[in-house]
């Protein structure tokens, strides 16, 4: 099956404008040409567990079960015995009911990165997209390495500082004035100090290569190593 015929299979389960997001970003996971194309090596025997995992699309994806047909428990593939691997947990409860639809195999449930609902040493394999950057990073950074089993795997996309240029083109109000130089400073305070804030309650950054580098060795991983994708920069790290 094409990525266009995959795609519209996960198309009759969206209901709400917000779903067209999540279609989207399966879309481009499911396509290997796609200049935005990045997903995790997983591979079979992995547990596995995604923060801010949206709909589950990049689990859904990247899955090292799949087999591309018609009628199966994940959207467009054809497996029924596949176990049970693939964890997500993220804050957008209208996601997270999208996700259930696309796939019968992925746990996804409601949860904070900050407070992982997991055990010590649980998971092979880690991964973000994009979702880190809306936490309290150095307390959620503490949390995967808590689940993480020893010699287990990271994998993070990140917000550079560009991703902060292009927001200021945008047109906003004062508001968005106001949060957006909250984002600037908090990004700062992060790279030197290794700390942020947060404001009303809510925490986003701007990261750096080298402030995460520094930030995940101090929360006890190794093999840190910082790579540029298109649209962010991946990183990669052991616990």
């Amino acid at each position: 099956m094409s990525p266009e015929d995959l795609t519209r299979s996960a198309a009759g389960f969206v209901s709400a404008p917000g779903d067209s997001y999540h279609l989207a970003e399966l879309r481009v996971g499911l396509d290997p040409s796609n200049p935005a194309h990045s997903l995790p090596p997983i591979v079979i025997g992995d547990k596995v567990l995604d923060i801010g995992c949206g709909a589950g699309q990049t689990l859904i994806a990247a899955c090292a079960y799949r087999e591309p047909g018609e009628g199966g428990l994940c959207v467009s593939c054809s497996r029924r015995d596949c176990p049970t691997w693939g964890y997500g947990i993220d804050v957008d409860e209208r996601a997270l009911s999208l996700g259930r639809k696309w796939s019968q195999r992925m746990v996804l449930d409601k949860a904070f990165a900050e407070s992982l609902p997991f055990a010590d040493d649980e998971f092979d394999m880690i991964v973000s997209r994009v979702a880190l950057a809306y936490t309290n990073l150095p307390v959620a950074a503490r949390e995967m390495r808590r689940v993480l089993r020893p010699g287990g795997r990271l994998w993070l996309t990140l917000h550079p500082f560009s991703m902060l240029i292009h927001q200021a083109k945008e047109p906003k109000n004062w508001k968005g004035w106001l949060h957006l130089g909250y984002v600037a400073l908090n990004g700062v305070l992060l790279h030197f100090t290794l700390r942020q804030m947060s404001l009303f309650g809510k925490c986003e950054t701007w990261q750096t290569p080298s402030g995460m580098k520094r930030l995940l060795e101090k929360s006890g991983f190794t093999a840190v190593e910082v790579s540029s994708t298109e649209r962010c920069f991946l990183v990669t790290a052991q616990g």
